[in-house]
């Protein structure tokens, strides 16, 4: 991975790490200013004031723009374009691509639906800019429904003109399809409106301050501090453009009033900004690829009347087909909500017509898999009820799409914890290795906005267990019961003691296939267990970096542990700490080595070693096997 793209998630960079980022395609600045030169009395030289560059050095397509030079040029744009509102200007701008001189591009953009534009768009974002992570969440017939997330860093430095722009683009695109009915919205906005008022206005000289609960212009609130409230749609959890009520928690700012400069609208009464993302809605009239053709070869005059009036058909037709739909889908509504409070297994026996109350338990082999949150009470203890739950439904939202992903089934949710069942062991194993990718995400997201880290611990073992119905006639639970649970839960509990974040027993280990960054722990003994666990970690999640390290030292691991094994603690020790200093400190945990698991076994050595000093026991009797509890 290239250095830079770790500067991608940090909110203290300095000009020269701004300079190492590739910000934006020459391609994409290019067409911006372009805009601006035309209707403006704005010149190359007048956009590139404070760079060492020059027009000619843009015109290398396939180069990029860095974030430094990139926040120079876009506030050189805007100063110029005072008597505008200069943030919003940049709508226009990407309303120009309507105007585009290459042929081929309107040809394309014309002939293909406006759905694939859409879904090209989204898949192609990281080609032209590393600002942002547009996500397509949910795409249907003439409904579409974007997330963009801003990267932390480029949300700190960001003007707030930057999603006007895409905003225009999109306009262009439904233009090009003379589609008269359509809607395209920003609901809210990721925009630091701290940054709009000193930075694209700067030229003004505002005063901007904030307190706990406003910002100000000059004295003057205007926007207040509110949390979103969420929803769960689409699979996944949802802000609104509202505001959650008697809440602790600010993740949002919605302006208060109109406010005007010279009589020109800055900012609108109940515009939102400071969200943790962008989120943009748009509708419009779906039209085939006959009038998509028809749009190409006509001057819209000629084609209005018809293409209107197929339009009108169409949405005849599908407001009936949704009363259909409504109608029908009530029952399957129903069973929907079922599962969302049991398991989908349990429906689909419903679907078909069996009665889950009266099945008999089962013997099967499966994967289970225990989940559970790093330092939950203290964590818990830090917020309001209200916030704690907003943030457990938030937090399962990620893990439990990633369970479902890869086949498991959630049995159950107990406090923080998370219990899955897989048919597959491999499964298990890559929905724990996505979850953590998944939790590394979601704390990137919580680091912008200054929130702790969340870490979490998993465990996974395969056996014989028992599935069906626990409970009573009033109450039952469909659930696993067996040595598999058991193991997992321990296992899960061990990943604190070996201070790793993902554990699993020897059955699964078996199953992995052999270029999996997996490796051998301990034997050890846990409660519940009559005999010693051999355990191993899995290590596919971490970065690329951590990874070469742990890889390196293998061999070395392996012949500490056979010193180990055989009771030379003493010796041992000094190894471990020979391998801690070589493997380094941890890059955000700097008190921690990179691989905390050498640390374990040297503090574990010098215990031991004091103990056959003490005679609490010798090293002959010494069998390699340590109690973990």
């Amino acid at each position: 991975m290239p250095h830079w793209k770790n500067l991608l998630y940090r909110t203290d960079l300095t000009d020269k790490e701004l300079q190492q980022i590739p910000c934006r395609s020459n391609e994409n600045s290019l067409a911006v200013w372009g805009y601006y030169c035309s209707r403006f009395d704005i010149t190359d030289e007048d956009i590139l004031r404070g760079t060492p560059y020059t027009a000619d050095d843009y015109l290398k397509s396939k180069d990029w723009e860095d974030a430094y030079h990139a926040r120079i040029t876009d506030r050189n744009i805007l100063w110029k374009l005072k008597g505008t509102a200069v943030h919003r200007e940049p709508f226009k701008a990407g309303r120009q691509f309507f105007n585009t001189k290459n042929t081929i591009l309107r040809a394309f953009l014309r002939l293909v639906s406006i759905e694939k534009i859409i879904k090209e768009a989204a898949h192609t974002n990281e080609k032209f800019n590393n600002e942002t992570q547009l996500e397509l969440v949910h795409l249907g017939e003439g409904y579409v429904v974007l997330k963009n997330t801003p990267y932390p860093y480029f949300k700190q430095i960001a003007l707030g003109h930057e999603c006007n722009f895409f905003l225009g683009v999109m306009e262009a695109v439904f233009t090009l399809h003379r589609l008269k009915m359509h809607q395209i919205r920003e609901l809210f906005c990721s925009a630091r409106i701290q940054n709009i008022i000193t930075k694209a206005y700067g030229f003004l000289d505002w005063e901007c301050s904030e307190d706990e609960t406003c910002v100000y212009i000059n004295g003057k609130p205007v926007a207040e501090k509110i949390r979103l409230k969420s929803v769960q749609r689409f699979g996944q959890e949802f802000f609104l453009p509202e505001a959650e009520p008697e809440s602790t928690s600010v993740n949002a700012v919605r302006v208060t009033g109109d406010f005007f400069h010279n009589d020109i609208l800055i900012f609108k009464k109940g515009e939102i900004f400071n969200a943790p993302y962008c989120l943009y809605e748009a509708r419009w009239n779906k039209t085939g690829l006959w009038g998509r053709i028809m749009s190409f070869f006509r001057a819209p005059e000629e084609d209005a009347l018809s293409v209107e009036e197929l339009e009108r058909q169409i949405t005849f037709s599908n407001q009936k087909l949704f009363e259909v739909q409504d109608a029908l889908s009530e029952s399957e509504r129903r069973l929907k909500i079922t599962e969302v409070y049991t398991r989908k297994s349990l429906v689909e026996k419903i679907r078909d017509g069996v009665d889950p109350t009266r099945e008999t338990a089962q013997e099967k082999e499966m994967a289970v898999m225990f989940s559970d949150i790093r330092d939950f009470t203290p964590l818990a203890e830090s917020m309001s009820p209200k916030d704690l739950v907003r943030f457990l439904n938030s937090y399962f939202n990620r893990m439990n799409e990633v369970i479902h992903k890869h086949n498991g089934e959630i049995d159950k949710l107990i406090g923080d914890c998370i219990m899955a069942g897989f048919v597959n062991s491999r499964d298990a194993v890559q929905a724990a290795v996505d979850m953590k990718k998944a939790l590394s995400q979601y704390n990137r997201e919580r680091y912008s906005y200054r929130l702790g880290l969340i870490r979490s611990g998993i465990g996974i073992t395969y056996g014989p267990l028992v599935t069906g119905n626990i409970g009573s006639s009033t109450k039952m639970d469909y659930t696993m019961i067996g040595d598999p649970v058991n193991a997992s839960s321990r296992l899960e509990g061990l990943t604190k003691i070996y201070r790793v974040g993902l554990l699993v027993s020897e059955e699964v280990k078996q199953t992995l296939p052999l270029d999996t960054a997996v490796r051998f722990i301990d034997f050890t003994h846990v409660k519940g267990k009559a005999h010693p666990l051999r355990v191993y970690e899995i290590f596919e999640y971490e970065p690329e970096h951590v990874r070469e390290k742990k890889f390196s030292i293998q061999k070395d691991l392996e012949a500490a542990f056979d010193m180990y094994l055989q009771g030379r603690f003493k010796e041992v020790g000094f190894l471990y700490r020979d391998l801690i200093s070589r493997v380094g400190k941890h890059t955000y945990d700097t008190d921690r080595c990179a691989d905390p698991i050498l640390e374990v076994f040297a503090e574990r050595c010098s215990i031991l070693e004091r103990q056959v000093r003490k005679g609490l026991f010798s090293a002959d009797e010494w069998d390699g096997i340590y109690s973990s509890g």
